[in-house]
């Protein structure tokens, strides 16, 4: 399907280099001052224009809220160049990362699939089908890329449990920076496996959190983890390490 659309699209890309104004190859931007901010999870797409000066590569902004490894993978339909390049920049616009994909006969196209480690901070990506310091021309082409992100989240520690009011356990942690919130699970049993609740704390500033109207004289087992909100997605630690207490009598 993907190879289908990129021919219609590179039949109104040429139609459109011959007019006097031409969406595909603004839509993105062609410098980093005009990059397209987008987000993770979601697939985008475009045209390289083939032959066209200033206009071989094709700009997007992305923020990364907190340190993460992120994988680009993209697809090149239709290019008559080898190779598809995708390049990385730091905020100031110094290249972080120069690197390209490789010829896949299954799609009869060019695959990009890399994994980076980055810290907290705003990105540009750029896309083409020839070396930032290559040519001066391109061989054009349509391309589809998504990013996709994996926080690097701090699990709560120094977790404490209190029982000082009946049928209540008051549970305390340390503060963990760069989140949205945090999950409290608690069960009569050690392994999770049954009798499970939780408990979602959105303060991402609060240290503690009180359980109410449990069993009386019965042992609690605790775990938590923290959690971040990026678009509509939502990305978890591992668990802590377990703690429990007996409610009072």
């Amino acid at each position: 399907m993907k190879k289908l659309t990129s021919l219609f699209l590179s039949l109104v890309l040429m139609i459109s280099t011959f007019s006097t104004s031409n969406i595909f190859a603004f839509a993105a931007g062609t410098n980093i001052r005009e990059a397209k901010r987008i987000s993770f999870d979601t697939e985008y797409s475009g045209n390289l224009i083939s032959g066209q000066e200033g206009q071989q590569f094709d700009f997007y902004k992305f923020v990364v809220p907190v340190n993460s490894k992120i994988t680009i993978s993209s697809e090149l339909y239709d290019s008559q160049w080898n190779y598809s390049y995708y390049n990385i920049y730091n905020a100031e616009g110094e290249i972080l990362y120069d690197d390209y994909g490789t010829y896949n006969n299954a799609i009869d196209g060019w695959k990009f699939n890399k994994t980076y480690s980055l810290s907290k901070g705003t990105y540009y990506l750029s896309t083409s089908n020839y070396h930032i310091s290559g040519c001066s021309l391109n061989g054009g082409g349509t391309y589809y890329f998504k990013i996709k992100i994996s926080p690097k989240l701090s699990k709560p520690l120094n977790i404490k449990i209190s029982n000082k009011k009946s049928k209540t356990l008051k549970v305390s942690w340390s503060k963990v920076s760069n989140i949205t919130g945090y999950q409290i699970q608690y069960s009569t049993d050690k392994k999770f496996k049954k009798s499970v609740k939780l408990i979602i704390e959105n303060d991402k500033n609060a240290t503690s959190k009180s359980i109410r109207s449990l069993k009386s004289n019965k042992k609690y087992y605790v775990r938590m983890r923290s959690y971040i909100k990026i678009g509509n997605k939502k990305y978890y630690s591992a668990w802590s390490a377990t703690t429990n207490k007996t409610t009072k009598k």
